[in-house]
């Protein structure tokens, strides 16, 4: 096992008994208290054991891939079956860590911003990134940024909306733009 996997298992089995202020929830950093109380929340009768966040996991898989069918995304059945059968989402799909939420929250999120053009929607997605995994929020707003900016078919309600999404999230990692933060992140410890 990995060992992060049983401290997503203890958030979840402390929330689950309704003890969310459990010290023990906060010893591992608030990134795990927040997709530990994530997976305590999801409407699954027990969780007993790591295979529990596991089957959590692959149904956040298994939605994504209901929506995907409905929107009409996997017209062939080429990919629908490279969909299933991908090795990386079905391995990740298959352990009980956070990688399988932040990618539903990220795939919502982009959803809803590139083909839906529903920006605040999307958003509100991809602000609970900043809670989980800051970087990928960081990431998406600055690649939002600039191909809006540099876009042909620019318009003053897109350019505004950049612009003030862009001092907002700047604003918000003011202080992750260090070089010992920078290489606190880029180290992964």
């Amino acid at each position: 096992y990995m060992p992060d996997q049983f401290k997503y298992l203890e958030v979840a089995k402390n929330v689950r008994e309704f003890d969310f202020l459990n010290e023990e929830n906060f010893t591992s950093g608030v990134t795990v208290y927040l997709s530990g109380v994530f997976f305590g929340l999801f409407p699954i009768p027990f969780i007993d054991t790591i295979y529990s966040i596991c089957m959590i996991n692959f149904l956040l898989y298994f939605i994504i891939f209901i929506f995907l069918y409905k929107k009409g995304f996997l017209n062939s059945k080429f990919i629908l079956w490279f969909y299933l059968s991908y090795p990386s989402l079905a391995m990740y799909s298959s352990l009980a860590l956070r990688d399988m939420l932040i990618f539903f929250i990220m795939f919502l999120g982009i959803y809803y911003i590139i083909v839906a053009k529903r920006y605040l929607f999307g958003f509100a997605y991809l602000s609970f990134l900043f809670f989980i995994k800051f970087q990928n929020l960081l990431f998406f707003v600055v690649s939002f940024f600039v191909t809006i900016f540099f876009s042909k078919k620019i318009n003053i309600k897109h350019l505004l909306f950049g612009i003030i999404t862009f001092i907002f999230a700047f604003l918000l990692f003011i202080e992750f733009f260090s070089i010992d933060k920078l290489n606190y992140y880029r180290k992964a410890f």
